[in-house]
């Protein structure tokens, strides 16, 4: 294989976290709570896969639990903000905050009492810090190839989903057009506590793809994926399928930072940060525009036609 497949392959290992972080983030935005809590829950989601994967032996068996528990969790978080009639925002951000420290507490505690031995650990002025865990020893480890094939899959089918079914039209509508299906009897609520979930699984997609990627769980396994997520979904005009393209894009960035960071041409604080400089632009240029295009108009006008017959009435 030449270097340019090799670039691409790599490009597109990259991508497919940010693709379901992307997706995850979108279905938040679309029912109008917009999932600022994508960069915590993908690091909590890595450190639950692979703490599970090391008592369970299996990354699968680690996946499994984790793929059950966070969604649950967020769903569960869903619920009492509708209830209490919080703010999603600000709920958001105390499950970002929340998430990363039960990570690192997690990290720095419960692997060093329930898997020191599989870990490499440094030695540091306080005593026995945590640095990473190795998940080369357990069980059915996949190549990260078909991980990534799966995830651009998932994409895909979840794009399907929403504009070829009544459910995932009310689910893109559930925000800005929480008024028009409350008036049909649909309950937009239920849309936002579901797109909490739906963005958990789509977290610890991403957060699974990292660990099978690397090998490993750091504390640092986002590196800010989360946030460029967010980006994502602005630059991609907030459609699904778009996320893929524009994932690839960041993602190549990202490589070639990876690349220039060996060259010393450009200072390495600046090629960390230009991914987050890059998103600050996106978010900052990017209008907000409605899910409703060409495509799906049709449809919508179908299932809103006897609500503007009503509301003329």
């Amino acid at each position: 294989m030449g270097v340019i497949g090799t670039t691409v392959i790599a490009i597109l290992h990259r991508a497919a976290p940010l693709a379901c972080a992307a997706a995850g983030a979108l279905a938040t935005e679309y029912a109008g709570v917009l999932g600022i809590f994508m960069e915590g829950v993908i690091t909590f989601s890595s450190f639950c896969i692979a703490f599970f994967a090391l008592v369970w032996g299996s990354y699968w068996g680690g996946l499994g639990i984790t793929v059950c528990v966070v969604p649950l969790c967020l769903f569960f978080v869903a619920v009492g903000t509708e209830r209490m009639r919080a703010n999603p925002f600000l709920t958001g951000i105390a499950v970002h905050f929340s998430a990363m420290g039960m990570s690192a507490f997690g990290a720095s505690s419960m692997f060093a009492r329930a898997a020191a031995s599989a870990m490499q650990m440094d030695t540091a002025a306080h005593g026995v810090s945590f640095t990473h865990v190795s998940l080369a020893h357990t069980r059915v480890l996949p190549h990260s190839l078909w991980g990534t094939a799966v995830a651009f899959a998932l994409v895909w089918v979840f794009h399907l989903y929403l504009y070829s079914t009544n459910v995932g039209i009310n689910f893109m509508h559930s925000g800005e057009d929480a008024l028009a299906l409350q008036v049909r009897g649909t309950d937009a609520a239920r849309y936002r506590m579901v797109s909490w979930a739906v963005a958990g699984v789509c977290a610890v997609c991403a957060g699974g793809l990292l660990v099978l990627r690397v090998g490993t769980y750091t504390p640092q396994m986002a590196a800010g994926r989360g946030w460029t997520a967010l980006a994502i979904v602005f630059l991609a005009r907030k459609r699904m399928m778009w996320c893929v393209p524009a994932a690839i894009f960041f993602s190549g960035i990202e490589h070639m930072c990876d690349v220039l960071q060996g060259t010393h041409v450009v200072p390495t604080g600046v090629l960390f940060a230009l991914p987050y400089i890059l998103s600050l632009v996106v978010f900052v240029c990017t209008p907000r525009t409605s899910p409703c295009r060409r495509g799906e108009r049709r449809r919508s006008r179908l299932l809103f036609a006897y609500l503007q017959r009503v509301t003329c009435a």
